[in-house]
């Protein structure tokens, strides 16, 4: 009996692994365009008011000049024991500017969309990084 528990186990954490790393893969490989956005999904950026809807975000996008040459690179993904929805966080970087974002998703028919989207406003690259953010042993 021992066996077959933990052999379910092992199966649905290489389920997850998977479903994870598929995940990122969709992050890393979407530009945060109107082809990431589902028809319904909210976008919230650092001084504008909330943006909902693919149409919508991708308007706001077009004619912010501020995310033309953000640089994302996505740190960790979660996803649902169902495998339908998940999460991704990670790193902005601009030209002397970093910043956080933090992305939740929907898996359809066509793969994994965004459903909601926020990023921190970003700040000058040699502020230096809070204790919690620097990992182990940064706080000093």
């Amino acid at each position: 009996m021992r066996y077959v528990i933990t052999l379910f186990l092992l199966t649905a954490t290489a389920d997850r692994t998977s479903d994870r790393n598929a995940l990122l893969a969709a992050d890393r490989a979407l530009a945060i365009t109107s082809a990431a956005f589902t028809d319904s999904a909210a976008y919230l950026h650092p001084g504008a008011p909330l943006i909902r809807g693919a149409r919508n975000i991708s308007a706001f996008l077009a004619g912010d000049t501020s995310m033309r040459n953000v640089v994302r690179t996505p740190a960790y993904a979660d996803v649902s024991s169902d495998g339908t929805l998940g999460y991704t966080y990670g790193w902005t970087r601009s030209t002397g500017e970093r910043g956080k974002y933090l992305a939740c998703w929907r898996k359809l028919s066509e793969g994994w969309r965004v459903s909601a989207y926020a990023r921190s406003k970003p700040v000058p690259s040699q502020a230096k990084l809070p204790w919690h953010l620097g990992g182990a042993g940064a706080r000093k």
